[in-house]
């Protein structure tokens, strides 16, 4: 299968100037890697939103800050999946809004809502809005 078929632009066109990727009839392992990643976010973004209960099981996996650094990832998918997490985790109660402030996820969500374009930039902006109403709601 050609797993360079279902990647975004940013990461076919790294998948040409890598020459083992070439070697390997184009199946390019970063792409292979954006889409396992995305598939990750996806599924903790989807057990995070339900319940502040399984937003803590989500949170307690200890996905922050390596999820952070998830939003500096060159393919877009990956940082709208991953901003689609903190979003989903951030929106639930203060002290899990104060767990992403804690971790640096404000100026990584600043960052990648500035570096983003269009509906891409949507979960970041979110995740900052519920950040900063938790913040003034006190």
């Amino acid at each position: 299968m050609q797993f360079a078929y279902f990647c975004s632009p940013t990461l076919k066109s790294m998948a040409v100037d890598d020459p083992i990727a070439a070697k390997r009839n184009s199946t390019c392992q970063r792409c292979v890697l954006a889409i396992s990643i995305m598939q990750v976010c996806c599924a903790l973004s989807q057990i995070a939103k339900h319940s502040v209960d399984l937003a803590e099981v989500v949170v307690g996996a200890e996905i922050f800050p390596k999820i952070l650094t998830c939003l500096k990832f060159p393919d877009e998918f990956v940082k709208k999946h991953a901003a689609t997490v903190v979003r989903e985790i951030a929106k639930h109660t203060p002290e899990l809004a104060q767990l992403v402030v804690g971790n640096g996820g404000v100026g990584a969500l600043v960052d990648y809502v500035s570096e983003s374009s269009g509906n891409n930039r949507l979960p970041g902006i979110m995740a900052l809005g519920y950040i900063a109403a938790f913040r003034y709601a006190c």
